[in-house]
């Protein structure tokens, strides 16, 4: 079979259960994985001969995916800000959203010298690892509950090549200590999804993704962003900044936390969606 008939099975397989979008990003890391040709290559050798234990593999791949396990976990990899991140059911699969969040921030800082970032709910560090890559003076930490999540994080780092200190943190549940002005920003993803809103959710997501990273309290539902406020309030740097994910029913709620806890100069972005997905402010 060569690579432009094996291409169109896997299309063919999919095309009942997925967008045509989701289909070309699922050919695409099959082939990258199982081939080892970049999508561009793909058709410069389209009449390349795959043997049958490649086939299979990718057979058996599809077969997963066809269950609605969502193809990152079954690769095992992702593309994050043209990093390769590994992620498993222990951390989040990064969402283009996200990269939205990381460029914000780095078009604020390119001609920064020095800064000094930590990542609260770090995940698959795909936060930490992409500003250490674009801010290459940085000095980037992340942080989160999961040791699991953690191990991946690291696992991450070394993959790229990219020198980010990751450590166990609980942002509910620490002891503040004497240090103070430690960083100049702050961010996070933190969970944000009221635990009611999960019933209405695709079951790819609640199937499979933590619940420890998604869902929050429906009696508290800013749990997270009043903890990593009180945080940053006292270890950012003055005139340091605070960078949120948001859940964009939410935009408003956060940003009288943010002032509650003494932020100015709020901004409040859309994503290339239109909804309200982030926040940044000023202590």
């Amino acid at each position: 079979m060569t690579i432009l008939q094996l291409k169109k099975e896997i299309m063919d397989t999919l095309n009942s259960q997925y967008s045509s979008h989701a289909i070309n990003q699922i050919c695409n890391v099959l082939l990258e994985k199982h081939v080892g040709h970049q999508p561009y290559e793909i058709l410069l050798n389209r009449n390349q001969i795959v043997d049958k234990n490649t086939v299979d593999h990718i057979k058996y791949d599809l077969k997963e995916i066809l269950k609605d396990k969502p193809y990152q976990y079954q690769i095992g990899y992702t593309w994050f800000f043209d990093l390769k991140i590994m992620v498993n059911p222990s951390v989040l699969i990064p969402r283009p959203e996200t990269e939205e969040l990381v460029h914000w921030i780095v078009e604020h800082h390119t001609q920064t010298n020095k800064l000094d970032i930590i990542d609260i709910g770090t995940g698959s560090g795909c936060i930490a690892l992409a500003l250490k890559h674009q801010l290459s003076n940085a000095s980037v930490t992340g942080v989160d509950i999961s040791p699991d999540a953690l191990q991946i994080a690291r696992k991450n780092a070394k993959l790229n090549n990219l020198n980010v200190h990751f450590e166990l943190f609980d942002v509910l549940n620490y002891l503040p200590d004497k240090q103070h002005a430690l960083f100049d920003i702050v961010v996070s993803n933190p969970p944000y999804i009221p635990l009611k809103e999960k019933a209405s959710m695709d079951k790819i997501v609640t199937n499979h993704e933590p619940d420890l990273a998604l869902f929050t309290p429906n009696n508290n539902p800013l749990i997270f962003y009043e903890a990593i406020c009180r945080y940053a309030r006292q270890y950012l740097k003055p005139k340091g900044q605070l960078y949120f994910e948001l859940h964009e029913l939410y935009h408003n709620e956060v940003k009288e936390v943010m002032l509650k806890f003494g932020f100015q100069c709020i901004s409040i972005q859309k994503d290339l969606q239109g909804k309200f997905r982030m926040i940044k402010a000023i202590l």
